[in-house]
């Protein structure tokens, strides 16, 4: 019997090799898994840790349609906060965000921040 058993598990193991397991969560599901995955900092707060700069990231929504959602800052540093995990990143600075004229555009709201690599460990400990 433990022969068996045995050789059952070895067969599940081997016969499991090479499964993969796919979702409905899609693209919506990584955006929200990613975003996440950043926090939002104060340049105050970004001075209590060490940190790594990747880069600028920036984001814009325009609202081309009058059936289309106005721009709010929320949306657009959502997309900043995945733009910053796809860098490699856990931190996000907003350095500005406003709503500004466009001819193609009912609204449109631009956001500019940078990106960064955030160690949670206070640079004041030893």
């Amino acid at each position: 019997m433990k022969n068996f058993l045995y050789v059952l598990v070895i067969a599940l193991l081997v016969g499991c090799n090479g499964v993969t397991f796919n979702t409905n969560a899609g693209s919506y599901g990584k955006s929200v898994l990613q975003e996440s995955a950043v926090d939002v900092y104060s340049a105050n707060e970004l001075e209590k840790y060490k940190i790594i700069t990747l880069g600028v990231v920036e984001s814009v929504y325009c609202q081309h349609s009058i059936d289309q959602p106005a721009p709010r800052k929320k949306i657009v540093i959502k997309d900043m906060k995945v733009k910053t995990q796809n860098l490699g990143g856990n931190g996000l600075l907003v350095e500005s965000c406003g709503q500004r004229e466009s001819v193609d555009c009912i609204a449109l709201m631009e956001c500019s921040g940078t990106a960064y690599v955030v160690s949670y460990k206070h640079e004041y400990s030893k």
